[in-house]
């Protein structure tokens, strides 16, 4: 399934940062996606977030896609987060996003972020 942000996502990180986050298109499996009685979700600061209905994203992709938007952003998660934060999943809720139909015109914008990242020269240098 392909879900883009389309709400500016909840968290104690700057409006400026969480902002950033609009308008990208992530490839989830249904696997990924869960209940508000599933799972827990911490802020930046190690914070448990309420319980709701999220899903969750590798954080180097994600963060990699961000790039496009602000590279400031990426800078300011890659900075805040605890050490090993980088290396597991970034969650959005639910409500902060909608559910593209799973087509080739779909598969083509999520494809062309990707295509941006290497024009822009943004890679994992990792």
């Amino acid at each position: 399934m392909f879900l883009q942000i389309v709400k500016t996502p909840e968290g104690d990180a700057p409006e400026i940062y969480r902002e950033a986050w609009r308008g990208l298109i992530f490839s989830v499996d249904p696997s990924d996606v869960f209940e508000a009685n599933q799972g827990t979700e911490y802020s930046i600061h190690c914070e448990p977030i309420p319980p709701r209905k999220h899903f969750v994203v590798g954080s180097r992709t994600a963060l990699i896609l961000l790039g496009l938007n602000s590279l400031e952003a990426v800078g300011f998660f890659v900075g805040s987060w605890p050490e090993n934060m980088y290396y597991k999943q970034i969650s959005f809720g639910w409500d902060e996003v909608v559910e593209l139909p799973n087509n080739h015109e779909t598969l083509a914008q999520y494809r062309l972020q990707f295509l941006q990242v290497a024009k822009r020269g943004i890679c994992d240098d990792d």
